[in-house]
């Protein structure tokens, strides 16, 4: 093999490899400092301000979801109560009369996610029909049959083949988990050995050019890979070619002695540092809504899919096969193709507040998996980050950050700095069409402060109330603080067997009896018991969140 076809090999297959041991390090760093950062104290400009001030309720009118400058008068025949009666308590076998808003984003949301994954789903083909052109027919030994149906039987097999990176692509879109993802491969991969007119050169086709990728994808989908694979395969792509080309240097100067460890270390070191710009500009991509945090994954796979493919074909047939990457091409061209216009710049038709109990991060992301898929076709989603959702939400820009050890400007530093990040929130869509999550990184005296301006500027409230108790006196400052906007949004409480209901029912009245000294109107604030299915969980609170009431 000649020399520079084994050191594309090298440098690909052992950039993936270094990768995969460096991210998760890094992903558990950067949760420990974001951990750590959370626990300083910062000097604040208005240290001493307090709850956002509210302006006096009717008991009337109330803004409404359906947009920030309607309101809406509930009905006639809706109960009232002076003061703050008890909560409705609902759970998902609850029957809910869907609100006309309801409905109309539920289907935006159907409707943008199904145009998301049709679109990768045909960019993944057309790499994959680039694939099976230059498999069977740019080899040196084109695959021939006798007869012409055997012949498309063999090129439909092959294509099948190639193509089934698209099944866990789009099951990526639709927010299916890695072992669902598997499982759609082998039943893809089973579905074409039945039709295949060659299972073995089927099964021989996936395991040269489908099985190493599909593993790595599955890998790097993890939770300690997901958000930060992309970014460091850069870097680590960087360190693998200094790695090589110092090493050819040093073989130059000091033959194979053990010195030439030191031109290898030098070397990965110089590639890292020669890519760390090559990360900012993905960062300042992601800045400037060039692309989103699922764009950057999927085409970082769909990249590392080809050149991975292309490497066995030059190692096979020589450098003619370098054609291959034009594979690449096809995909990057069908999906944007395909993916324009799904960005219409409207504005977000709602704004959610995402708040939590700390200490169950597992939890907590699939929760936020879930709600993010449903709610982010039409609208925002804002939260303060912690370290539960540390390893689901990192951004491009804040990785790099990371990586220079400019984290700390990512924090609240005190009021004017928390208006002025209140006043960039993004409210723009993504390329993708979906739009973004505003997290709001506050040391432990700018979280309360935050905190407040997050209530009073959101839409609705989705709090996961799950194993609250009087120890959580975070979680009890934002009930109060909750409860002072109810009536003016939907507020809905997760709650499980070991929430302190009582408690959180209580803190909830107190003080929603303290701000509203005339008649107050109910319907709008929840708790909801979790089910067993976080599906059907997210679905009822979105529906709840969206306006629908229990029929």
């Amino acid at each position: 093999m000649p020399e520079s076809m084994r050191i594309f090999a090298l440098t690909s297959l052992f950039a993936v490899a270094l990768a995969a041991l460096v991210a998760p390090v890094l992903a558990a760093a950067f949760r420990r400092k974001v951990t750590a950062s959370m626990n300083q104290t910062a000097t604040m400009t208005a240290a001493a301000r307090g709850p956002v001030a509210l302006p006096a309720r009717t008991g009337q009118d109330f803004p409404s979801i359906q947009g920030r400058t309607e309101s809406a008068r509930w009905p006639s025949g809706t109960p009232a109560y002076s003061g703050f009666g008890p909560l409705p308590r609902v759970h998902t076998a609850t029957a809910l009369q869907a609100s006309s808003r309801q409905e109309v984003l539920s289907r935006r949301a159907r409707k943008a996610l199904w145009r998301l994954a049709v679109a990768y789903g045909c960019a993944g083909a057309a790499q994959a029909i680039v694939m099976t052109l230059v498999v069977l027919f740019g080899g040196p030994n084109n695959y021939t049959a006798p007869s012409i149906w055997l012949s498309m039987l063999i090129w439909l097999s092959t294509f099948i083949v190639m193509a089934l990176p698209v099944v866990p692509t789009i099951a990526y879109v639709l927010a299916a988990r890695p072992a669902a993802q598997a499982l759609w491969i082998v039943v893809a991969l089973g579905a074409a050995l039945v039709f295949a007119a060659d299972a073995l050169l089927l099964l021989w086709t996936f395991g040269l050019y489908i099985l190493v990728p599909a593993l790595i994808f599955l890998l790097f989908n993890l939770r300690f890979w997901r958000a930060t694979a992309p970014l460091v395969l850069v870097l680590t792509l960087g360190g693998s070619l200094g790695w090589l080309i110092f090493l050819e240097i040093g073989r130059v100067a000091v033959g194979e002695r053990p010195a030439i460890w030191i031109f290898r270390l030098l070397g990965l070191a110089a590639g890292v540092l020669l890519a760390l710009p090559v990360a900012r500009g993905i960062g300042l991509l992601y800045r400037a809504k060039r692309t989103s945090e699922q764009m950057l994954f999927i085409d970082t796979w769909w990249s590392l899919l080809t050149v991975i493919q292309t490497t066995v074909l030059v190692i096979s047939w020589g450098p003619s096969q370098f054609i291959a990457l034009t594979g690449l091409g096809a995909y990057l061209l069908t999906s944007r193709v395909l993916i324009h216009g799904l960005r219409t710049d409207r504005p977000p038709a709602a704004r959610l507040l995402l708040l939590r109990v700390f200490g169950h991060d597992r939890r907590t992301e699939r929760l936020f998996d879930e709600l993010t898929l449903r709610w982010r076709p039409f609208g925002t989603v804002d939260l303060i980050a912690g370290r539960d959702l540390a390893l689901r939400n990192i951004h491009p820009s804040e990785f790099y950050d990371f990586l220079t050890g400019k984290l700390a400007r990512e924090f609240v530093q005190g009021a004017a700095d928390l208006e002025e990040r209140l006043a960039r929130r993004n409210d723009r869509q993504d390329p993708d069409g979906r739009y973004r999550i505003n997290e709001f990184f506050c040391h432990r005296n700018t979280w309360k402060p935050t905190l407040d301006r997050l209530v009073a500027s959101c839409d609705a409230v989705l709090m996961d109330l799950r194993d609250f108790n009087e120890n959580r006196e975070g979680c009890r400052y934002e009930i109060r603080r909750l409860a002072e906007h109810a009536g003016a949004k939907p507020i809905v409480l997760l709650t499980n067997a070991n929430t302190q209901l009582d408690l959180a029912e209580s803190l909830f009245r107190e003080s929603a009896t303290q701000h509203y000294r005339q008649t107050t109107p109910y319907g709008l604030v929840f708790f909801l018991q979790a089910g067993r299915s976080n599906s059907a969980t997210v679905d009822t609170a979105t529906r709840l969140l969206l306006g629908s009431q229990p029929a």
